[in-house]
């Protein structure tokens, strides 16, 4: 329930301190100083944070460069996702969120010799069904209210037009 709680107040926080019009790198910093304030003073509480710099010190440098580098790429794809978002709906970035999944499993089966359980299986046969069904629905046409025509766009039988400021006289019986 907690969880919950935090990222209501994280989600409400974004909406009240960033503007639509913010740039997707002032939202990924506004972002990443919320998550901050929450994780660093957590981190102090619990001894965590010498802790970790001690490990640091203790690695190799190929580690310390690859530690720094998954930083700068989990910055990026802070970025990236953010803009994403600009540019598209929620509910495609929500299809992704659960497309990515099967990647990754596959990649965890083939580099990490795991195995994919029946479960497992399901959620990828689902995910993936639920994929072309989002994209099927994205390419249909929408369908809209059929529009009655003004009068002004009504043609008639001899292919004169009616505008709204002349009245039509009903043809003659003969």
């Amino acid at each position: 329930m907690g969880y919950v709680v935090i990222n209501i107040a994280y989600v409400s926080s974004i909406r009240m301190f960033v503007s639509d019009q913010s740039s997707s790198l002032e939202k990924t910093l506004h972002s990443n100083v919320m998550a901050l304030l929450l994780l660093v003073p957590i981190s102090a509480l619990r001894g965590e944070i010498p802790r970790v710099f001690g490990m640091l010190r203790d690695t190799s440098h190929p580690f310390q460069i690859a530690y720094v580098f998954s930083g700068v790429l989990a910055l990026l794809l802070s970025v990236s996702s953010i803009w994403c978002r600009s540019v598209t709906d929620g509910s495609t970035i929500s299809l992704l969120g659960g497309l990515n999944k099967i990647p990754v499993v596959l990649l965890d089966h083939t580099f990490f010799w795991t195995d994919i359980t029946g479960p497992v299986w399901i959620g990828i046969a689902l995910s993936l069904f639920v994929g072309l069904l989002f994209a099927r629905r994205k390419t249909l046409p929408t369908l809209t209210k059929r529009q009655t025509p003004r009068a002004s766009s009504v043609p008639t039988l001899d292919n004169k037009s009616v505008n709204s400021a002349s009245k039509v006289e009903p043809p003659e019986k003969k």
